[in-house]
């Protein structure tokens, strides 16, 4: 700990007593009071008269995120400078003939409690009809980028208008299950949401629904499956609401939580390749 704090600070600077500071990872903690001055040298702390730099200038803490700080500009802010930090659950090699797909991960607050926005395929589906799944699609060669490619599908299939969504950024790329696409999330926040007022297309779409973000981290509600193709892998289940969600989106929906909520989502899941 005293290694790390003479990196940020000058033995000889003199520290005045402001806070009581603790240090994510460290099991000590500096008690500090504030009718003292402190110092640090040599890895202890001694006493001063005087001071000449404010501790809370110098070290800063990770706002704790809560149910009601969830979609705030700093939490966005954070989830931006980490969008590349989450791992993979499992990797495809590159391919030239890959196809290109994007989904939207829509949050949202729906009578004001933070949640998430999933749909139900359509049973006249040719390929994963009946399934649990974020609205997206392939990408069309006339499409800018997979974002616009999320943002148009979304506005397909379940009429989300695209001005009502608030990009926050886009995760790594996953291959699909048979490997011959790679699908990429989108982060966007759509505001207060009344599912009833969606313009859902018929043929593509079967139902739309949410869950709480509150119930998607209630460890009673998160399971995991193992799966033996290949070296083998391990992916997350999600219960506790009317459909089960699995799949490729329970995928998307545990790499977000584990982005979005770290201080309240505290499933792990292991990964492998």
């Amino acid at each position: 700990m005293f290694k790390y704090l003479r990196s940020v600070y000058n033995p000889s600077h003199h520290v005045r007593s402001q806070h009581s500071l603790c240090f994510n990872n460290i099991f000590s903690c500096i008690n500090i009071t504030t009718n003292g001055f402190r110092t640090i040298k040599n890895g202890r702390i001694s006493f001063l008269n005087k001071c000449h730099i404010s501790i809370s200038a110098v070290l800063h803490s990770r706002e704790v995120v809560t149910l009601n700080n969830i979609f705030s500009e700093s939490n966005k802010i954070r989830v931006q400078q980490n969008l590349n930090s989450v791992k993979a659950v499992r990797m495809a090699p590159f391919r030239q003939d890959e196809r290109k797909a994007a989904v939207l991960i829509p949050m949202c607050t729906v009578d004001g409690q933070p949640s998430l926005l999933f749909m139900v395929r359509s049973s006249q589906l040719r390929n994963h009809r009946g399934e649990i799944s974020f609205p997206g699609g392939m990408m069309d060669i006339t499409d800018k980028d997979l974002i616009y490619t999320a943002l148009r599908e979304s506005h397909e299939e379940i009429g989300l208008p695209v001005d009502k969504v608030d990009v926050w950024g886009q995760l790594r790329p996953t291959p699909s299950k048979q490997g011959d696409m790679m699908v990429t999330p989108i982060i966007g926040y759509c505001g207060e949401l009344d599912i009833s007022s969606l313009q859902i297309n018929k043929e593509e779409v079967a139902a739309v629904f949410t869950r709480t973000v509150e119930s998607l981290c209630d460890p009673k509600h998160v399971h995991s499956t193992h799966f033996r193709t290949g070296k083998g892998y391990v992916l997350p289940v999600y219960l506790g609401g009317e459909y089960r969600i699995w799949g490729l989106t329970a995928v998307f929906v545990h790499q977000f939580l584990t982005l979005t909520v770290p201080d309240i989502y505290t499933f792990k899941l292991r990964h492998k390749s």
